[in-house]
């Protein structure tokens, strides 16, 4: 889905997108019912993304056209401000959807100096899943904190991103195991504690090596109280992946890895009942479904 607006765009095309009435003169009716490209005779910037339709938890690549040669622009996207970056042909940035997000079409607005241009996304609802308590695992106040503390942590490597892609598009498995703890499923604790899982949980024997999925930047590997040994990588563009409750770390920070590289191996560190990889993934400090991430790839 495509939308080119220059600063020539007709106000009756505009207006008969918002509201569905006829164009004096085109003799049609435009329903925003099925999104479709709107397009002015007048060269502008052009955004397209794909897919036009998301699940709460995925996320869609954003690509520009027609910047003039402006290398740096953003994204108004479901509440956040997201950066584009260089890409073949101009501009590209991945558009996380929040699991809150609410279902229906969003208007995201792309600024490139004083370019503007509008494209939409539907929001599917991503499978409700019933409440998932996690037997053998006590949640005290001090583990409470200490989790709040190591959130606090992770966001602020998050939010410092790199304008340079270092990933492949096909992308390998951190770990062959199958999902037992899925992406987005609520879980429940002893002690009263509860949250959304933001990663996949993937059992697997101790020391069992975990691999890096595709090129990257090590930004953090270190112990931390609830997520045990943790590794960071940076992919660039936003894209982070992390890997929790390890045995061992085999990177330091600042490491360039590759994909299929071992940088460490699976363990029970932290908050864990048993040894496991818990596997996440970020695109602009959201999380999203790591197995949608693994299987679709990245442009």
């Amino acid at each position: 889905m495509a939308v080119t607006l220059g600063r020539r765009l007709s106000a009756a095309v505009v207006s008969a997108v918002v509201i569905g009435l006829a164009v004096p003169g085109r003799g049609e009716i435009l329903r925003i019912s099925e999104p479709r490209p709107v397009v002015d005779s007048a060269p502008g910037l052009k955004a397209v993304l794909d897919p036009a339709v998301v699940r709460q938890g995925g996320y869609a690549v954003l690509t520009v056209t027609g910047t003039g040669g402006r290398m740096k622009g953003t994204a108004d996207a479901l509440g956040l401000e997201i950066s584009l970056y260089p890409a073949p042909g101009g501009l590209r940035a991945l558009v996380p959807v929040p699991l809150t997000t609410k279902r229906g079409r969003h208007r995201i607005q792309v600024i490139v100096g004083n370019l503007e241009a509008r494209v939409f996304m539907t929001v599917a609802r991503r499978p409700v899943r019933p409440m998932r308590h996690i037997r053998g695992l006590i949640v005290s106040p001090e583990k409470a904190e200490a989790l709040r503390t190591d959130k606090g942590k992770l966001g602020r490597i998050l939010s410092r991103e790199s304008a340079e892609a270092l990933w492949s598009a096909v992308l390998r498995r951190p770990v062959p195991g199958p999902v037992t703890a899925e992406f987005g499923v609520p879980r429940s604790y002893g002690g009263g504690a509860g949250w959304v899982h933001k990663g996949v949980d993937v059992p697997m024997p101790r020391n069992w090596p975990v691999i890096a999925p595709t090129g990257g930047t090590v930004r953090l590997a270190k112990l931390m109280g609830s997520y045990g040994n943790i590794i960071v990588v940076d992919h660039g563009q936003g894209v982070f992946t992390t890997y929790l409750h390890l045995r061992s770390m085999l990177v330091e920070p600042g490491v360039r890895v590759e994909a299929g590289q071992v940088i460490g191996t699976v363990g029970a560190t932290g908050m864990a009942t048993g040894p496991h990889l818990h596997f996440g993934v970020f695109m602009h400090r959201v999380a999203v479904d790591p197995v949608e991430f693994l299987t679709r790839g990245l442009p």
